[in-house]
């Protein structure tokens, strides 16, 4: 057997390897998202850090892992680090039915995501700010792009010296498989009803009019995003696009540029929320989001497929378009 047919097998293999991790994240998660939503759905609970019950209230929501639009309708996704806009804007809306509740304290440690699931995260913080409530987004390891759009939404935002921010930009990203098909002996036939129909394919590579059309779309995006942090942030836009170029900041230097407003911890936000509501003695509150069952069955799909996130990201076809640094 020559050298070509050994790497044509390697190829093969590697490629049958990536379908059939495929299809157990998809059969795990399809399995815990049909006991989930037959089970329950989930509210947050509160653990009381501090105060007494009658005092007014600061909450405190951690928001981890890459943003998306929607999960299996349950929160088995954040043990393989997904913030779900759906799930969020529900715990926002029963946020705001507590009348206690003066101001909310939010950490994130994301590096982004989904454009949309972003916006629509972000104006379930500005809705939540128009009930009269202050919200504190402190910044973790990172905040970057997408988790920076959704921070630039709060009244505050406080990071580490040391944490990752910025990343203001757009990624897209399209599979091009067509050397790889060749090398195999494969070729893929396409029918399709409309010029552009088939314009993420990934057995090919686009046209110079396929590209104008992906870059315009990028564009309305990077718009969007230029928009909301400057609305957030109260900047012009060109200052914010002069500061757009997808750079990675430290929250020491972000401080420098305005992006964001004090450097601290979560225990800097909750003085802040404070500070903000005119408040001396608060009942502090972290909200749980997660049941026993959620943490179990968590556990047991990370364990099963410690990969999924990263894989379905990878071997997910057509264009991908988010809010995310690109290292």
């Amino acid at each position: 057997m020559n050298g070509v047919w050994i790497k044509r097998i390697v190829v093969i293999l590697f490629v049958l390897g990536l379908l059939a991790t495929t299809a157990v994240s998809a059969f795990v998660a399809g399995l815990a998202s049909g006991i989930f939503s037959k089970a329950e759905k989930v509210t947050l609970s509160e653990e009381v850090i501090a105060g007494e019950e009658e005092q007014d209230k600061i909450g405190i929501l951690r928001l981890e892992g890459l943003i998306v639009s929607s999960g299996p309708g349950t929160p088995i996704p954040t043990g393989q680090g997904l913030i779900t806009a759906n799930q969020v804007k529900r715990w926002m809306r029963e946020i705001a039915r507590d009348g206690n509740l003066k101001a909310l304290v939010i950490e994130i440690n994301s590096p982004g995501g989904s454009p949309v699931a972003s916006d629509e995260i972000y104006k379930a913080i500005t809705t939540l700010r128009r009930t009269g409530r202050s919200v504190v987004v402190v910044m973790e390891d990172m905040g970057t792009s997408g988790a920076y759009f959704i921070a630039s939404a709060a009244d505050t935002i406080i990071a580490n010296p040391a944490t990752l921010t910025g990343s203001i930009g757009v990624l897209a990203e399209i599979t091009n498989a067509q050397e790889l098909l060749a090398k195999l002996g494969i070729d893929i036939e396409i029918y399709k009803s409309g010029k552009y129909k088939d314009l993420s394919s990934f057995a090919r590579g686009r046209t110079e009019e396929e590209k104008a059309i992906i870059q315009e779309y990028v564009d309305t995006a990077f718009d969007l995003f230029i928009t909301r942090v400057a609305e957030g942030r109260g900047m012009e836009k060109e200052r914010v696009r002069a500061l757009a170029e997808g750079q990675i900041y430290s929250g020491k230097k972000a401080k420098e540029l305005g992006l964001i407003d004090k450097l601290g911890s979560v225990e800097d936000g909750v003085a802040e929320a404070k500070s903000l509501q005119g408040l001396t003695d608060v009942k502090i509150v972290r909200y749980r989001t997660e049941s026993p069952l959620d943490v179990l069955l968590g556990r047991v799909a990370v364990m099963l497929d410690p990969l999924s996130p990263l894989m379905r990201y990878l071997s997910a076809p057509g264009i991908r378009v988010s809010y995310l640094p690109s290292f």
